[in-house]
């Protein structure tokens, strides 16, 4: 231990200064220290990732002194800045001084002839193997005593190449006056400095001391690195994890890990970063730019107590058309008289389980033709698990595909004369599949005979515009789209002031469900219907039917059809296809409805084809506090339907509930203000249970007046495409997980050519939203209109993208679909 022996003193304040004059036992080193500007070390090291070398000189200051950092002090100093060993204390009852990482240390008083900054600098080059920065750090002070007024503070800063303005600052540590701290422990800090990759910049760390002798202080400062950031990969017993240890990643680089059960056991929880995920049969870190944990650990198949027994297991349907929707549903008995906690469910046959759940029911879209032998694994809380009978799914292939799409005609036809120019509708088609598809654009005249046709090849995975200037000679009435499997479509519509986003589904039903119409206050309502001329359509409006024949409509006027003196606030709709064969398939309709306000914005949603008893409000960048938001709720069936909304916050804690009940065949809508007086402002999502069947949407306005709007959604998924994301315009992504298990969530840029342009993983606790810019998600990727985004997650999430323009009079949304 150092001993001090003698000393120069000063009385500051009523306490002493440590001044020139150190005098240490024969066992300990005699060092110097430095009070000006140093030389610099401009040496740097040849970083290979391995996890071992660092990009910073004398790190740890096992050298004895500073070499290779540029030091800077006051000119009298409570304690100078010194590289010191162990035992070193410069106040009664203060910590003694440990280095953390060998013999030596940074010290300092942290106290002296104030105002100024005592600092240490070193010039450094930012690689993808040097990109993280991390130190331990202790400190103890006694600023209550001896009339401190003026905070202290410790930071890190980056400023250019040789000094300069700082670039970036982060404040590490505050010693707040008036305070007493005795030691704060050994601490750890880790800053990524990615954002300066491939530039050479100097890092500083400075305290501050804003006053003349103000209290008495110490800090160390040691195990300084610049190096990749660190996966820690660990399993428990009977599996392994690969790779395993500590993993040195190049910053934004991708790591993935696989987890090997020995023979007769599972996988039983995947924790990373300290969050239990439960079963995933592997795991991949993606723009890695800070430390990560994982950690996986397994359990018994052929455990000595009894494992559950599957009682039943069964598909609704079992069998359909592409794309088809299955619900699945377990139940199971544990002959030990213990609880069923896990199903896991392997939805395709390939022996790795998809999903996991708490319950045993769950849904799943088939949007590939093919038989899948569908499994489900059961946990008991043993950890004792059995594996059911493979359950056969079939889907087949749909006959060709056709939908009619929005065009520059049909808008300037409905919104010509009521919203002025037309500047904007641009559809959009999405392969969502792994091989290439031929879409058909088949251009037709008002009695659907072929005029034209145009074959476009989107590659797998691929986005392309659809493009009509090969019809710029025909005199078309109407544009179907065709295309021999499942995509995905999306409209982009702007009319003067307002713009528009849709998702126009290509998944057909005979009926759709119109669940808000507005016809006065300066509102209008429009619906975009993509049933073909050779079906007959009838309109149902406040319980009167309007029969539309087979006349093509561009777009229909819903306001319009209202019955007179019809309160709009309970005002909803059905549109239904009457073929003229009844044992034909009216499989044919789809579509999507438009609001907007002939001096304002508008906003455009899907059409539901069903209602459903358990709805989701999604996440979306907007809170109660930035705007205000709308619901209606719409109740088709016969009898009264009571509502349950549970609330949550960004954490998934709770954040109020709400019950309203709609009558039968009425809708119920309102502002959230009206609808839950008492709601906590940061309400940021919301399940809804119902004891019947409704359809709904959400409206969201902004303060500049924006409007956007979202149907309800009624299916969590897995695999999910969001089509549009406004590279033009502030984009945000809500992600929402409303399972009980936290959700591994892996978002894609992808670009048309069906590149994957980067990635973006994170954890989303259980109950919890996200909600992030597109272009903070990507920062090192330029966004544009062809891009859209790929999901995908270790359990069912929601997710939606909202944009706004810089004044926020505009503002679209758009949730994902699979």
């Amino acid at each position: 231990m150092y001993q001090i022996t003698a000393f120069k003193f000063r009385k500051i304040r009523n306490y002493l200064k440590f001044g020139d004059i150190l005098r240490f036992t024969a066992a300990a080193l005699f060092m110097f220290f430095l009070s000006g500007v140093q030389a610099q070390n401009k040496g740097f090291s040849q970083i290979n990732c391995d996890g071992t070398e660092n990009g910073i000189v004398n790190g740890s200051f096992e050298t004895g002194d500073f070499s290779g950092w540029i030091v800077t002090d006051l000119s009298e100093p409570f304690f100078p800045l010194m590289v010191m060993g162990s035992g070193v204390q410069t106040w009664l009852g203060f910590f003694m001084s440990t280095p953390t990482d060998g013999t030596f240390e940074a010290f300092t008083g942290f106290d002296g002839n104030g105002p100024g900054i005592i600092s240490l600098a070193q010039d450094v080059s930012i690689t993808p193997c040097t990109s993280l920065l991390t130190f331990d750090y202790r400190a103890a002070w006694e600023l209550s005593m001896f009339g401190a007024t003026i905070d202290r503070h410790f930071r890190v800063e980056v400023q250019p190449d040789g000094g300069g303005t700082a670039l970036q600052s982060w404040m590490v540590l505050t010693a707040k006056a008036g305070t007493l701290v005795d030691d704060t422990g050994n601490l750890s800090e880790a800053i990524d400095l990615s954002a300066y990759l491939n530039q050479n910049i100097r890092i500083v760390f400075a305290w501050e001391i804003p006053e003349d002798f103000s209290g008495p202080a110490q800090f160390q400062l040691d195990n300084v690195h610049l190096r990749a950031p660190v996966i820690h990969a660990s399993s428990g017993e009977n599996g392994t994890i690969s790779p395993a240890g500590d993993i040195a990643v190049a910053s934004g680089g991708t790591r993935k890990f696989d987890f090997t059960p020995d023979e007769g056991h599972a996988v039983k929880d995947v924790i990373v970063d300290g969050s239990h995920l439960g079963y995933l049969a592997d795991f991949r870190f993606s723009n890695v730019v800070s430390d990560h944990s994982i950690r996986v650990t397994f359990f018994s198949l052929t455990a000595q107590s009894q494992p559950p027994v599957i009682t039943a297991f069964t598909a609704i349907p079992e069998a359909g058309n592409a794309p088809l929707n299955v619900v699945f549903s377990a139940t199971a008995e544990d002959p030990d008289g213990g609880g069923i906690i896990q199903y896991r469910w392997d939805f395709d046959g390939d022996g790795i389980f998809d999903t996991a759940t708490t319950e045993g029911t769950v849904s799943h879209r088939y949007v590939v033709p093919g038989d899948y032998p569908v499994t489900v694994m059961v946990v008991d809380d043993q950890w004792e698990a059995t594996v059911s009978n493979p359950l056969l799914v079939q889907v087949s292939k749909p006959a060709v595909m056709e939908i009619p799409l929005p065009t520059v005609l049909d808008v300037s036809k409905s919104f010509g004369s009521v919203k002025g120019e037309l500047s904007i509708v641009s559809n959009f088609v999405v392969n969502p599949f792994g091989e290439p598809v031929t879409v058909s654009l088949v251009a037709t005249d008002a009695d659907g005979e072929v005029l034209a046709t145009l074959n476009q090849v989107l590659p797998a995975y691929g986005k392309q515009l659809v493009d009509l200037s090969g019809f710029a000679e025909v005199a078309y009435t109407r544009v179907k789209l065709q295309a021999d499997h499942y995509v995905i479509l999306a409209t982009d519509m702007a009319v003067s002031n307002s713009r528009m986003w849709a998702h126009l589904p290509t998944s057909l039903a005979s009926s759709l469900l119109i669940p808000h119409i507005a016809g006065t206050s300066g509102w209008q309502t429009l619906a975009f219907l993509s049933n073909s001329p050779r079906y007959n359509l009838d309109m149902v409006i406040g319980g009167q039917s309007h029969p539309l024949g087979n006349a093509y409509l561009p777009f229909i006027d819903l306001g319009a059809m209202l019955p007179e003196n019809e309160n709009e606030g309970k005002a909803w709709g059905k549109a239904i296809d009457n073929p003229g064969n009844p044992f034909s398939d009216n499989q044919v309709l789809s579509g999507f409805q438009v609001f907007f306000q002939t001096d304002g914005d508008g906003a455009a949603m899907e059409l539901p084809g069903t209602a459903a008893e358990t709805l989701y409000l999604a996440a979306t960048n907007f809170n109660t506090a930035d705007g205000w938001k709308g619901l209606a709720l719409t109740n088709p069936g016969s009898q009264p339907v009571t509502a349950v909304f549970s609330f949550y916050k960004t954490d998934g804690s709770p954040a109020g509930s709400g019950t309203l009940t709609i009558p039968a065949g009425e809708k119920l809508a309102g502002a959230f203000a009206q609808l839950f007086p008492d709601l906590d402002s940061d309400a940021k999502w919301a399940r809804v249970d119902a004891d019947g069947p409704l359809a709904g949407l959400q409206l969201l306005g902004g303060s500049g007046g924006g409007i956007a709007g979202l149907t309800l959604n009624r299916c969590p998924d897995t695999k999910l495409t969001i089509p549009l994301v406004a590279a033009n315009m502030v984009a945000s992504v809500s992600v929402t997980n409303p399972a009980e298990m936290a959700a591994d969530v892996v978002l894609s840029l992808t670009g048309s050519d069906g590149v994957v342009k980067g990635t973006n993983q994170f954890l989303l606790n259980s109950g919890s939203a996200s909600t992030s810019k597109i272009a903070d998600l990507f920062p090192d990727v330029e966004l544009t209109d062809s891009d859209y985004l790929m999901l995908k997650a270790s359990c069912g999430v929601l997710a939606t993208v909202t944009a706004t323009n810089e004044a926020g009079t505009t503002w679209m949304g758009l949730a994902a679909v699979r």
